[in-house]
C-alpha cells in the first residue's frame, strides 16, 4: 500500500513538472528550457533500460520522441525565441564585436 502511494504521489509530482514546463515553453519562458531538456534526459535513460526483450519497441519510441523534443528546444530559433530575441537578430553580428 504504502509503495504505490508513494510511487503515485512520486508520478503526480513528476506530471505537474512537465505541465509546468510544457506551459513555461508555450509562454516562450527561458527557464523552461532546462527543465525540458532534463526530462528528455530522464526518457533517454527510460529508453536505455528499455532496450532489449519485450520493450525494445518502448525504447525505440521514447528515443524518437526525446530525440525530437532535444532537437525542438536546442533548435537556434527556439534559442532566440526562449531568449526574447527575434530570429533575424540572433544572426546579426554583435554591434560590440569588433570583427
Amino acid at each position: 500500500m504504502a509503495l504505490g502511494a508513494s510511487t503515485t504521489l512520486f508520478f503526480l509530482l513528476f506530471a505537474t513538472f512537465l505541465g509546468l514546463t510544457a506551459w513555461g515553453l508555450a509562454r516562450l519562458s527561458s527557464w523552461a528550457r532546462g527543465p525540458a531538456v532534463l526530462a528528455q534526459l530522464i526518457a533517454l535513460g527510460l529508453a536505455w533500460n528499455f532496450r532489449s526483450g519485450e520493450t525494445s519497441s518502448v525504447s525505440v519510441a521514447l528515443t524518437i520522441a526525446a530525440v525530437l523534443a532535444l532537437v525542438g528546444v536546442l533548435a537556434r530559433s527556439s534559442t532566440a525565441a526562449l531568449e526574447g530575441v527575434g530570429i533575424e537578430d540572433a544572426d546579426a553580428p554583435d554591434e560590440a564585436d569588433p570583427a
